[in-house]
């Protein structure tokens, strides 16, 4: 009923989960570093970046995931109906617990 369009469907509550891989933020270090990962990119990760981003980069491999930070809306007025390519795509429902990750 949802992909016909006879039924919408709502939440109140949605988490959007930002991430990237390691290598996203790594690849300009490469020259530095002369690795993908170990020691030397911990290194110039420590070197180049902020403690807090330093600290989500350092010991993970270059094609390890890393979450950004999260965006929250609440209330069903602001998040309004889910369009169904999300129900569609998701890997993840669990109906009872409410969620669904896209």
């Amino acid at each position: 009923m949802i992909f016909d369009r006879e039924l919408d469907a709502y939440a109140e509550r949605v988490i959007v989960q930002p991430y990237s891989n390691v290598f996203a933020f790594t690849a300009e270090l490469y020259d530095t570093a002369k690795e993908f990962s170990g020691p030397s990119m911990d290194k110039a990760i420590s070197d180049y970046y902020p403690k807090d981003m330093a600290e989500k980069l350092i010991g993970k491999k270059h094609d390890e995931r890393v979450n950004d930070e999260q965006n929250i809306v609440e209330g069903w007025e602001s998040v309004g109906s889910i369009d169904p390519g999300f129900i569609m795509f998701a890997s993840n429902i669990d109906w009872d617990s409410g969620i669904i990750e896209v």
